[in-house]
């Protein structure tokens, strides 16, 4: 075979793998897309707030990795998902109304409270618990007699 037919040959063949390699790379980079597009929906969803670049990097990768509950728990990560998902997640349970925008209670703080700390949700109601602020935070003590305690928290932050 001369070296200008092995040429032409070789060009042939590449022109004919060409779309198919193409289109391969084109798959590659929409499946990192997926995944990148997965993280932020995951996080929107959990915390209700964009995610910053480098949270959106982790997720992401370990989305790519098949560790999904290592995403969601990193959208976890965000205040946001105690102090917004969480609370109205809780807070219709506990008004008349079943509005999300009753201020946050006892009741709210302890779902919130048993979340973070991984308590069983099935000792929500069978269960002793109620948690507070921690007393470094100057809150109003009195618990029994008002809500200002859980009020001044939400405030604070």
């Amino acid at each position: 075979m001369t070296t200008t037919r092995l040429h032409t040959c070789i060009d042939n063949v590449l022109h004919s793998l060409l779309p198919c390699i193409l289109l391969l790379g084109c798959t590659t980079s929409s499946a990192g897309d997926l995944e990148r597009r997965q993280a932020k929906r995951i996080h929107d969803r959990l915390a209700g707030v964009p995610p910053t670049a480098s949270v959106l990097d982790d997720m992401e990768a370990d989305l790519v990795a098949g560790n999904d509950t290592d995403a969601a728990l990193t959208a976890m990560e965000n205040n946001a998902f105690y102090n917004v998902t969480l609370k109205n997640f809780a807070t219709p349970w506990t008004n008349r109304d079943r509005t999300l925008f009753a201020p946050l209670n006892d009741y709210t703080a302890t779902v919130i409270g048993m979340v973070r700390d991984e308590v069983p949700f099935n000792q929500l109601l069978s269960t002793d618990l109620l948690y507070k602020g921690d007393d470094s935070l100057g809150l109003p003590g009195n618990l029994q007699s008002s809500n200002d305690h859980y009020t001044t928290m939400e405030q604070q932050g």
